[in-house]
């Protein structure tokens, strides 16, 4: 079975969205990009009871360019 899904992404200042065709979506933080490398910064928030959010946790990944 040949499963295809849609990615879409677009960059506006330094965050990175990510949506997929599944609804979900990912909004990365454009931490520094250069020639040879990027670094992204991912932001994990919580919704509190009081509908409310808060970040729970950032992951930062750094992607060098292969020569």
């Amino acid at each position: 079975m040949d499963i295809q899904k849609q990615v879409v992404w677009s960059l506006k200042d330094n965050k990175l969205t990510i949506s997929y065709d599944d609804g979900y979506s990912d909004v990365l933080t454009v931490n520094e990009l250069t020639a040879t490398k990027l670094v992204l910064a991912f932001e994990d928030w919580d919704t509190m009871d009081d509908g409310s959010e808060e970040l729970d946790d950032i992951t930062t990944t750094t992607y060098k360019k292969i020569d």
